[in-house]
């Protein structure tokens, strides 16, 4: 059940240094899930033991499989300043500001 704040509420609490949003999140542990399907994390939802376990049967996980962290990225580097680049086109704009810009 939502936690309704009258603004007074809300301003004697942010001067305490809370925030609505950790007023409202605080009663329930919540977590991120990694899913392998899509590749990306859930949005926060609900940690207790029972939904924790029915999302794990579902296919979600705590963290991510070791095999996804590590991802080689081919970097392309400027000789002149050391600028990283992720493709060749970047890599080639790039080169142009030591030049003045374009011809």
């Amino acid at each position: 059940m939502p936690i309704s704040l009258t603004p007074t509420m809300k301003r004697e609490l942010e001067a305490k240094g809370w925030t609505a949003e950790l007023v409202h999140s605080s009663g329930q542990n919540r977590r991120s899930y990694y899913d392998p399907k899509s590749k990306s994390w859930t949005a926060p939802l609900p940690a207790d033991g029972p939904r924790m376990a029915y999302y794990l049967r579902k296919g979600f996980m705590l963290d991510k499989p070791r095999d996804e962290v590590v991802e080689s990225v081919e970097a392309y580097i400027c000789p002149t300043c050391g600028f990283v680049a992720k493709d060749p086109t970047r890599l080639g704009q790039h080169k142009r500001t030591h030049k003045g810009g374009r011809r």
